[in-house]
């Protein structure tokens, strides 16, 4: 028995008269009961609130430092990504200047090679397109020079095993109108005849059928008997029974295919009653004609 249950017993024995011989009535030492055990569970009720109290006080405080410490640790934590966000920020403001120089460099560099394609490159390429042509021009120069002791005959008739150096001394006395003693008298370094081709060196097709004699070049040792040569070849008169022997100045390449073609042109103006001649002067080749009744006249340029 508890005390609580002992002090209220012990009471209601003093406060009750005691009546010997007599039993109490029913109804009395029910209340008493009753009293005594509302009592008792007031008394539990208590206790039990108190041990509460107490869990409660505990608990609060443990929790409380919980989340102090859960506190310290988040704002650490917060600390420390706010940092690195302090860091990526600075990188990524120092990547935009970065890009900002970088795209102000490319807009000036976009301008100035704009520039240079607009101004810069077709003048470059102007110059270049001068050079170009001044080389060529000084090439084919060059060349000229190089050929300027050479004629080329056409027509010559071709035998087998033949000398070379008489057949042109022999057709120097017939068709140029050469003295023995003065066509003996000619220096000629070299002498050949050039590999037939389907189209000669003045650019007639050789027709099917048609046996053309090679063409000879000529090189003189001298450049008087060279211009002694062609004067005699453009003032010989009329050979009878037979083309006469037809003789050029030996050109470059591309300005024998230029004459060819003039004298294609110049076969054409001579049949319809035209005087023509072809002029060389400087590295341009090009076609004179006049009326054959009009000698005094002026010549005039041929023009496709």
């Amino acid at each position: 028995m508890s005390l609580v249950s002992y002090n209220l017993r012990s009471t209601a024995e003093h406060t009750m008269p005691e009546k010997k011989g007599k039993k109490q009535p029913a109804k009395e030492q029910t209340t008493l009961e009753d009293m005594f055990t509302r009592q008792q569970n007031n008394n539990s009720e208590k206790m039990a609130e108190n041990t509460n109290n107490a869990t409660s006080d505990v608990t609060n405080a443990e929790l409380k430092d919980l989340l102090l410490n859960m506190d310290k640790r988040l704002n650490a934590r917060m600390d420390a990504i706010e940092a690195q966000l302090k860091g990526t920020v600075n990188r990524v403001t120092e990547n935009e200047n970065q890009i900002k120089d970088l795209v102000k460099s490319v807009d000036h560099n976009d301008k100035f090679v704009n520039q240079i394609l607009k101004e810069q490159i077709p003048e470059i390429n102007a110059k270049i397109f001068q050079a170009k042509n001044e080389m060529r021009t000084n090439q084919i120069l060059a060349e000229i020079h190089d050929r300027k002791q050479n004629l080329l005959f056409y027509g010559v008739k071709q035998t087998k095993d033949e000398d070379i150096y008489d057949v042109v001394r022999e057709f120097l006395i017939t068709d140029f109108m050469f003295r023995r003693e003065h066509a003996d008298s000619v220096i000629i370094v070299n002498a050949h005849r050039l590999p037939r081709r389907k189209r000669d060196l003045q650019g007639r097709e050789q027709q099917e059928g048609e046996e053309r004699p090679d063409p000879i070049i000529v090189r003189f040792g001298c450049m008087s008997d060279r211009d002694c040569v062609l004067e005699a070849s453009q003032i010989r008169g009329y050979i009878k029974d037979r083309k006469p022997v037809m003789c050029y100045t030996d050109l470059p390449a591309e300005m024998k295919r230029t004459r060819g073609e003039l004298a294609t042109q110049a076969r054409r103006l001579r049949n319809e009653g035209n005087s023509t001649r072809i002029r060389v002067n400087g590295v341009k080749v090009y076609l004179e004609y006049r009326a054959k009744e009009a000698k005094g006249s002026a010549w005039k340029m041929y023009t496709k």
